[in-house]
């Protein structure tokens, strides 16, 4: 109801001012009128005058110089008085209205913009009188909204930022884990790659001896075979001319280099070459293993550090393997735990695990499998990229292992041995699609 009231008051004001500033304004322009025509009208005699008298003086200076100056100024003097005196009156005419205007303001308008003011602040007072209860209600009621907001939401919030924090905390760590998993599969690899080629270096080297050789005994054995067969011919040839000449007939002896005996043919009876007598095997009377003692170092590992070494299993066949420096973190990597060599620091890699397994190990089914056996992760090209030794098998019905139940323990490059399922173990060598299973020998 304030605010109608003070629109009502406003109403009442408007009505009684607006006629009084339209007679005000009327009054005024009417004055300004008038002062400006008779400023115009006195600018422009005194600008005639000024003329006239400047023309006047001309003439006067011409026919007489001794009085044209003063009848000049005389002139100029006196159309400025009647200047200023024109402009004097229109200047007491326009303050005259200007006056009364000024004085029906006061008398009128003035005491209705006091009563406007009056009442205005009147109605401001009750208005603040009636809504500063309300806002300080709204005030209180805001207050109590967000203490309960803050009783309920900082412990949620504190929460929450506690389980952000162990969540990263756990986060952080299983990076940490990967990227050092990560670096020792990539050093494992490495050591892998690198045994490879010095292993195909040194069998190309070997090859390259061996054939060598061979050549050189062959080509030697061709160059007394020919040798032979050329001074047989010559004794031949000499005997059939002596012959000729003396009437005697020759005989050639028995030839001694003609022939070449061929793996599979005879010459002229006996045995042939593949039937000589073969040494016979004798039964071993332990199974094939692994010689850690015939550890012999081949040189330095320039690509990762340490050195490499070749060790010999029990049945001759040479291993390649790798044996960490002083400063190294890692000891032994996933095979040397799987295949016995942790003892001596050693490492077998590259195709020594696929020797290792033909010679000293056999494959089992999943159906077979044991504690203590062997299990290989293999890649899609044949390449052993991790190892581990059963520790709990459990099967499914189909004869397949349970992935979330098995578990192997196995070392992960620098980090000790650990008992794994074989699905996380499958989940982190994602790049093994193939797993082989292996007993060790027994004695026959």
């Amino acid at each position: 109801m304030k605010f109608v009231d003070d629109a009502d008051a406003w109403n009442a004001y408007e009505d009684a001012v607006v006629p009084l500033v339209g007679d005000f304004v009327t009054i005024m322009e009417s004055a300004w009128v008038d002062y400006a025509g008779k400023f115009v009208d006195a600018t422009t005699t005194q600008m005639i005058a000024n003329a006239n008298g400047y023309a006047a003086a001309v003439g006067r200076w011409a026919a007489a110089e001794g009085s044209a100056n003063a009848g000049y100024t005389a002139d100029v003097e006196l159309a400025k008085a009647v200047r200023s005196g024109t402009i004097a009156l229109a200047s007491a005419a326009f303050y005259k209205a200007m006056h009364a205007a000024d004085a029906v303001w006061v008398t009128t308008v003035l005491p209705a913009w006091e009563t406007y003011a009056d009442e205005t602040s009147d109605h401001a007072a009750d208005r603040v009188a009636t809504t500063a209860p309300q806002w300080e209600t709204a005030q209180n009621d805001i207050a109590d909204a967000a203490l309960a907001f803050n009783t309920a939401a900082v412990p949620v919030g504190t929460q929450l930022t506690m389980s952000l924090n162990e969540n990263f905390s756990d986060w952080v760590s299983d990076v940490a884990t990967a990227d050092e998993t990560y670096g020792n599969e990539l050093a494992e690899h490495g050591v892998t790659w690198t045994g490879s080629v010095t292993a195909a270096e040194e069998g190309l080297g070997n090859d390259t001896i061996v054939n060598a050789t061979t050549y050189v005994h062959l080509a030697t054995g061709l160059d007394v075979l020919l040798t032979g067969a050329i001074g047989e011919a010559v004794i031949n040839w000499t005997g059939t001319v002596a012959g000729q000449l003396t009437g005697m007939p020759y005989t050639p002896p028995a030839t001694q280099y003609a022939q070449f005996v061929q793996v599979g043919e005879t010459s002229g009876g006996g045995v042939t070459a593949d039937q000589q007598p073969q040494p016979q095997q004798q039964p071993a009377l332990t199974p094939p293993s692994i010689d850690w003692s015939s550890a012999t170092l081949i040189g330095p590992d320039k690509l990762f550090g340490g050195f490499v070494y070749k060790v010999k299993t029990s049945t001759g066949k040479e291993l390649r393997c790798w044996k960490p420096g002083a400063d190294s973190k890692m000891r032994y990597f996933c095979h040397g735990y799987s295949f016995g060599g942790a003892s001596n620091e050693l490492s077998p890699y590259g195709n020594s695990v696929s020797i290792i397994v033909s010679e000293c190990y056999v494959e089992v089914t999943a159906a077979q499998a044991a504690a203590g056996d062997v299990i290989v992760f293999y890649d899609e090209k044949g390449i052993a990229r991790h190892s581990g030794v059963l520790d709990k098998v459990v099967g499914n019905a189909d004869g397949s292992l349970n992935i979330s139940q098995c578990t192997l323990i196995s070392k992960a490059g620098s980090l000790p041995e650990k008992s794994w399922t074989l699905g996380e173990e499958l989940k982190t060598y994602r790049s093994a699609n193939t797993t082989l299973i292996f007993h060790q020998r027994t004695a026959p």
